[in-house]
């Protein structure tokens, strides 16, 4: 059921993210919203991993884009009286892994 209210978030999402122009003043949390619901679909993927030791599923990830994405979430919880400063390397190549798996803390 829980994958199932992921799923239509994501769906639901991708078609505002259609319907507003780029630019426009509510793209920017339509595309959060987007993102929040990738991750609850891949947590709910990872609890399922745990609980009924389903098999992974394993793709090849930017490891900078998973940094940079985290970046911005960890922000939204900090607050803005912090400065969090991430270090990119762009010549790092990609890594064959579960997202589920790297997103745990």
């Amino acid at each position: 059921m829980t994958s199932t209210i992921c799923s239509q978030l994501s769906g639901y999402s991708d078609i505002l993210l259609t319907a507003v122009p780029p630019g426009h003043a509510t793209r920017g949390m339509l595309t959060e919203i987007h993102k929040a619901g990738m991750r609850a679909a891949s947590l709910t993927r990872q609890l399922l991993a745990f609980s009924r030791k389903q098999m992974l599923e394993y793709m090849l990830l930017d490891l900078n884009a998973v940094v940079a994405d985290s970046g911005k979430m960890f922000m939204r919880l900090v607050g803005e009286d912090i400065d969090l400063v991430t270090v990119l390397d762009p010549a790092l190549g990609k890594v064959k892994t579960d997202l589920g798996q790297m997103n745990k803390s």
